[in-house]
């Protein structure tokens, strides 16, 4: 118990030295500037990854370098604007109302009880005065407009609510709320009514070769073919992917509408597509024993799966199986040696896989393995449970060919100079690496000067980590760890997959970015006049920030609805005990996930029990003060559900075992006298 004894003095000499490690007043105006303008003292703490106990020191700090740059940073807006994200929904009373503008009274957060005059996009027919409305606000060049979704309260009385519990309204809701458009317009779908097949041409005619699709059991659009057969010095690889390039046109009224989208959005009950049906289902889905067709690429590699060579062509294939992940994967573990495709795919397939499986490994790509959840519905589409998804063989075969065929695409338009609009994902924030190591030391993962600076050192880590109790907790650090991944035309590399060079090729059904890519590849080799237009080369880098921007709008929407689905879910379980293990250690009280269904949330402070906690952030610990229990990251206890709230998806926690301090007895005597001394 030296440690709990010491511990306000250790916490008092950690935070003189991170005093001295505070960014200076030059150093916050120089994030200013680039961030466009102070927007607020919150993302600022956030950039610089500022600890709480340090937070107040750091505002003053913040202070001194806007009252350098004028008090406001450079912004124009107003201060109750700057605070608020570039879209955010908010209920408001309407006070005033004109055509444009209306004068509000907020009455949800994150502008709770503030009245101001707003620009309105739409009012719609039905606003009038008094009513409390659904708006959704969004930061534009212009300023901050405002549209409104939906009326609350009407003439006192509550309109229905937002999201019932039925999982299909709740996908509604969110598609509402992200403004994600789900209709094609008559004249986009009129232009694809319109589209027809190509015949042969000048394409290479692939229609011999027994290319295969790999996909779920529940997919609808099969966007990608494989084949692999052995060669003198290694494989010859070779992915086919749908000719989307050949139907939608450049400026035509398909290409605005798949750039408005940006990529389509999966949620586990419903995808609202980037193209239209008649593209995504039928005539760029490679279905079997149907000519499509597909843009696609030999890949020679040698024995130790380097790529040596590679061809890039526009053909005609006609898919010879459509193999799902689990009926390819049991086929090749049971040796279904009489199957008719064993020996020219099935074999050729796996063998060339486990090629490319090693050459990542020596490459030290990350090996980041969490759990991924699926929600199940019944017949009538509410939810009946969670189920985890298997990671099988099969999934890892063609991620590692379609990661080859981004590479060579990458690879041979930086070759040549040509536009691409690489996937780059960037070394993750040395501050978020150093809280890692904090927590690894911890664990007993890594010794304290240990350097950590490489994939490999992660691998180390996460290899160490499997198979124990730590293994999930490690894997969610080391993720958490990491930056994001976005789209721009200015290479940096890829850190997670430890690649010099990479692109989205293959699936341009679903993402914009790989049709980007298409066009470019046919431009540099001439494979029609479908290339790429220089006018758009030059955008590159506002189209690459829009499409990141809808990927990550597309991300939010999807793990919002799937939060609710497992807030549901969590409702359906009573008062069951479960074994959770805790995540994250906050002051505000603990992360937990119940590693068996897959539903996690927070156990707030509180629910531990009656006494002061005190909170570590270095060792990442709640230490009661009178108990001495011990909460941190890793441990597991047994929780109930406390309650959920099925509209935001959030899931609270208590455990079963709470601390419960003894209560003082009352001294006797009459009421307010003075308490009396024993006897001596």
């Amino acid at each position: 118990m030296m440690y709990i004894k010491k511990h306000e003095y250790r916490k008092k000499i950690l935070r003189m030295k991170q005093l001295d490690k505070l960014p200076t007043v030059d150093d916050v105006k120089e994030f200013i500037k680039v961030d466009g303008g102070f927007k607020s003292k919150r993302r600022l703490i956030k950039a610089f990854n500022i600890p709480s106990n340090i937070a107040m020191a750091f505002k003053e700090v913040i202070n001194a370098a806007l009252k350098d740059m004028g008090n406001n940073g450079g912004a124009t807006e107003p201060a109750w604007q700057r605070r608020l994200k570039k879209r955010f929904l908010v209920e408001a009373k309407i006070l005033k109302l004109h055509k444009h503008t209306a004068r509000v009274q907020f009455v949800s957060s994150p502008l709770n009880d503030e009245v101001q005059d707003i620009t309105l996009q739409t009012h719609g027919p039905h606003a009038r005065v008094g009513d409390t409305v659904l708006l959704r606000g969004m930061q534009q060049k212009e300023g901050l407009v405002f549209k409104l979704l939906r009326t609350l309260v009407r003439g006192g009385e509550a309109a229905p609510k937002l999201a019932s519990k039925h999982p299909t309204d709740v996908v509604d809701f969110a598609i509402q709320k992200h403004d994600l458009p789900t209709e094609f317009p008559p004249h986009v779908l009129e232009e694809a009514k319109k589209l027809k097949a190509p015949v042969l041409g000048k394409r290479e005619d692939l229609r011999h070769l027994p290319l295969v699709t790999i996909d779920g059991a529940d997919a609808k659009d099969f966007d990608d073919a494989v084949y692999a057969r052995q060669t003198d010095t290694g494989w010859r690889i070779t992915v086919a992917i749908a000719d989307v390039a050949h139907y939608v046109k450049q400026g035509s009224h398909l290409d605005t509408e798949a750039y408005k989208r940006g990529n389509s959005v999966y949620f586990p009950n419903r995808v609202i597509p980037m193209l239209p049906e008649r593209l995504s289902n039928n005539l760029c889905s490679l279905v079997p024993n149907e000519d499509r067709a597909c843009m696609g690429v030999h890949m020679d590699i040698d024995k130790k799966g380097k790529l040596k060579k590679y061809k890039f062509f526009r053909g005609l294939m006609r898919s010879h199986h459509r193999f799902t992940y689990e009926e390819i994967q049991q086929a090749y573990e049971q040796r279904h040696t009489h199957h008719p495709l064993w020996h020219d795919v099935i074999s050729p397939l796996y063998e060339a896989y486990h090629v490319l499986r090693a050459a990542r490994d020596k490459r030290g790509a990350l090996n980041i393995n969490s759990p991924e959840w699926k929600v199940d519905f019944d017949e009538h589409g509410a939810i009946k449970g969670l189920s985890q998804r298997v990671a099988l063989q099969s999934h890892q075969l063609i991620e590692e060919m379609m990661v080859l065929a981004n590479v060579a695409a990458a690879t041979a338009l930086s070759n040549a100079e040509a536009p691409c609009m690489y996937r780059v994902h960037d070394k993750p924030d040395p501050l978020r690496v150093e809280n890692l190591k904090r927590q690894l030391i911890q664990f007993k993962l890594i010794q304290n000067r240990a350097a950590f600076t490489s994939q490999h050192d992660f691998n180390k880590v996460l290899e160490k980590a499997e198979g124990t109790e730590l293994e999930s907790t490690v894997s969610d650090l080391v993720l958490r760890t990491q930056s994001q991944a976005k789209y721009q035309p200015h290479n940096i590399g890829h850190y997670g997959l430890n690649l010099d060079y990479y692109g989205h090729f293959t699936s341009p059904i679903r993402r914009y970015s790989d049709l980007l890519v298409h066009r470019s590849l046919i431009q540099l080799f001439s494979l029609g006049d479908d290339g790429l237009h220089p006018a758009v080369a030059e955008k590159f880098d506002e189209i690459g920030h829009h499409i990141s921007q809808t990927e990550r709008q597309a991300a939010d929407a999807e793990r919002e609805v799937t939060k609710q689905y497992i807030a549901q879910y969590a409702t359906q379980q009573g008062n069951k005990i479960f074994t959770a293990r805790i995540t994250n250690v906050l002051n505000k009280g603990l992360f937990v996930m119940i590693d068996d269904i897959g539903v996690g949330g927070l156990l707030p402070i509180r629910a531990l029990g009656n006494e002061y906690y005190i909170y570590d952030e270095e060792q990442a610990m709640l230490i009661g003060e009178r108990s001495r229990r011990t909460y941190q990251l890793g441990q597991q206890l047994e929780v109930r559900i406390l309650k959920t709230n099925e509209d935001s998806g959030f899931v609270d926690f208590k455990p079963v075992d709470a601390y419960e301090a003894p209560t003082r007895q009352k001294p006797k005597g009459k009421p307010g006298g003075k308490r009396r001394r024993g006897k001596k």
